[in-house]
């Protein structure tokens, strides 16, 4: 049922990334809500997105709507 939902918003200029489970780079345009550090199972110097909140939502490539994500890291 996602995947359809997915293909429809595609056909119509719609694209909503798959975030989860990205590492996350200074720089990406997210809101980060909460942060969890020293985590030992995340490779060294990584942060990686574990919950978007809100999802990022692009229209004909262009940014409508700004995630809301959660990381986790090892710095």
């Amino acid at each position: 049922a996602i995947t359809n939902m997915r293909n429809n918003f595609k056909i119509k200029g719609y694209d909503i990334p798959i975030l989860l489970g990205n590492e996350y780079r200074d720089g990406d345009i997210m809101e980060v809500v909460a942060e969890e550090t020293g985590v030992p199972s995340i490779e060294k110097g990584k942060r990686i997105i574990t919950n978007v909140i809100k999802p990022q939502i692009n229209h004909n490539n262009k940014m409508i709507q700004r995630a809301k994500v959660k990381l986790k890291s090892n710095l």
